[in-house]
């Protein structure tokens, strides 16, 4: 399980079936707040990871035909 959503999921199938079962509530209410700690503990994690490092790659202006000296050559003819 991937998505946080599938968290979401399985916690309220979790909270139907303490609904369900009323002997094991306690078992079922237990297992959805554990299902709800792994979500936030998911969103904390992907929320904290650094930005991935971005490749510099030179502009347009950097890609030219003459880039070191900035001038363009004419033929003489």
């Amino acid at each position: 399980m991937n998505d946080i959503a599938d968290y979401g999921d399985m916690e309220l199938w979790c909270l139907q079936r303490a609904r369900d079962e009323p002997e094991n509530a306690w078992k079922w209410q237990g297992q959805a707040q554990r299902w709800r700690e792994i979500a936030h503990a998911r969103i904390r994690n992907d929320f904290d990871k650094p930005p991935a490092q971005q490749q510099m790659t030179a502009g347009p202006m950097e890609m030219g035909p003459h880039p070191v000296t900035g001038r363009r050559q004419t033929q003489q003819s």
